[in-house]
């Protein structure tokens, strides 16, 4: 195998891990990196996958720990440096000089750091069993650092101690290395000191937030350089009127372009006459049919655009959660619903990435919103069923797919006409919910090849966005339309 390479940058990174990089971006390299890296393992809260830090096991020697709420890589833990649990080696370097090697690759016994290799390459820094300096620490156990503070260490049998790990942090991030990585995962202390992030050159041009205006559009704000003269002027995509060459001058090219095949759920039009339809609404369902998406992986966005006007119909936000169908297809959109209740002249933000579906109800099922019909339907059984509450079952539903089907990642679900969410007063109070079998998009027979847990989702329908939520109560897409 091939020996891994690392500069170390304190503060910074360690080779390609740059901090302050999302989730998304890291696994799309080490996707691109098999030789180096073939075996990367996921680690989160099972119980809490939105809200919970993520942890990168890439084996055999590096940790990669990132925050629950941006998904943006905020420690970088390199253990095993003389080798073990496989792999081709480990050669570190800090500013062209090699401070660590396994054996084998510089000389005969590598090069092994030591306490006093750390003072001469980094000079003095405070007492205590584990060094730390600004942006990196060095450990000299395989597990957590046992605090001696206050205890002067210069014997020549403490300058002999091996270096066990290498712990690189962000600067002023307060990130502290008193537990084990794997404890982060179950104290609520550590969540909210993770999603203090210090801004990184990683981050410039990204998305920062995106504000969702309900019939409207979206507001996308990007990260700037703290010491940047001007700011970056958010972008906005309003329904019905931004056009596809606009996101092209706004956005850039789209990462792919998928056309529209996707008819499954057309057969709830059985039961209509077309001659019933105003010309309207003919046009709307005639140019959703005919369209085309943008999809914007890098910013975890859909655009489902009109093949006639070429406007923009529909928009599609993923929260890129762990564990679930849709899992690094894209990259995390930090949503916010506007509060479209609030103050027109406040910046009122609702529901964000983080809140579970009962908080988001109680802000879009608010008193004397127009109640709709419930139901639930099956695309792999083709079955539809309406609540005995209901009084009649929406007029239309249809499903878009804006990649096509791929094995093992499912593909994004659609919204629904605005027609299928809103009905007469007086029904159920409940919104519509629909229930969506991801296993059904695979090809016949490899529904038995994939572990899939939480594959059935529920599609819920509000006045003007449908969000998907999973068996957990976690939001996976919202779909403005």
């Amino acid at each position: 195998m091939v020996a891994v390479e690392l500069d170390l940058r304190p503060g910074q990174g360690l080779g390609m891990f740059e901090l302050g990089l999302s989730l998304w971006t890291v696994l799309e390299s080490l996707q691109q990196h098999k030789n180096l890296y073939p075996q990367v393992d996921v680690k989160f809260d099972t119980l809490s996958p939105t809200t919970s830090p993520i942890i990168l096991h890439v084996r055999p020697h590096i940790d990669l720990l990132f925050s629950p709420k941006e998904q943006r890589l905020v420690l970088i833990c390199l253990r095993k440096l003389r080798g073990g649990g496989g792999g081709g080696g480990l050669i570190v370097r800090y500013k062209e000089k090699t401070i660590s090697s396994t054996p084998g690759l510089i000389n005969g016994n590598g090069v092994v750091l030591r306490r006093g290799g750390v003072n001469n390459v980094f000079g003095p820094t405070y007492a205590g069993e584990t060094m730390k300096f600004p942006g990196v620490w060095f450990a000299f156990d395989e597990d957590h650092p046992k605090e001696t503070v206050g205890v002067a260490s210069g014997g020549a049998e403490d300058r002999n101690q091996e270096v066990k790990r290498i712990i690189i942090t962000q600067r002023g991030s307060g990130l502290g290395m008193d537990e084990p990585l794997d404890a982060v995962l179950s104290k609520g202390k550590e969540k909210n000191l993770l999603d203090d992030i210090v801004h990184s050159p990683a981050m410039n041009g990204e998305v920062k937030r995106v504000v969702v205006n309900l019939h409207e559009g979206i507001t996308i704000h990007f990260h700037v350089p703290p010491s940047a003269s001007t700011s970056v002027p958010p972008v906005t995509v309003r329904l019905g009127i931004s056009t596809a060459e606009d996101l092209i001058c706004d956005l850039g090219t789209p990462t792919r372009v998928h056309y529209k095949e996707d008819d499954r759920m057309a057969i709830h039009d059985s039961e209509r006459n077309a001659s019933s339809c105003t010309h309207s609404e003919l046009d709307f369902e005639n140019e959703e049919s005919d369209g085309y998406f943008y999809n914007y992986l890098q910013y975890g966005i859909d655009f489902l655009i009109s093949g006639y006007s070429h406007v923009v119909q529909k928009i599609i936000l993923h929260t890129n959660v762990p564990g679930t169908h849709l899992f690094q297809r894209y990259k995390r959109c930090p949503w916010e619903i506007a509060d479209t209740h609030a103050d027109s002249r406040v910046d009122v933000i609702g529901p964000t990435t983080s809140d579970p579906i009962d908080a988001i109800k109680a802000s879009l099922g608010q008193p004397g919103q127009a109640a709709t019909p419930a139901l639930s339907i099956s695309p792999g059984s083709n079955t539809l069923l309406v609540s005995s509450k209901s009084k009649q079952v929406p007029r239309s539903v249809s499903s878009t797919n804006s990649q096509g089907s791929t094995p093992l990642r499912g593909t994004p679900s659609s919204s629904l006409p605005r027609q299928a969410m809103l009905g007469a007063a007086g029904l159920s109070t409940s919104p519509p919910t629909m229930v969506l079998d991801r296993l059904a998009d695979l090809s016949q027979g490899a529904e038995g090849l994939v572990t899939l847990p939480g594959s059935t989702t529920q599609l819920m329908g509000f006045d003007g966005v449908v969000l998907e939520i999973s068996g957990l109560g976690d939001v996976l897409s919202v779909m403005m339309f």
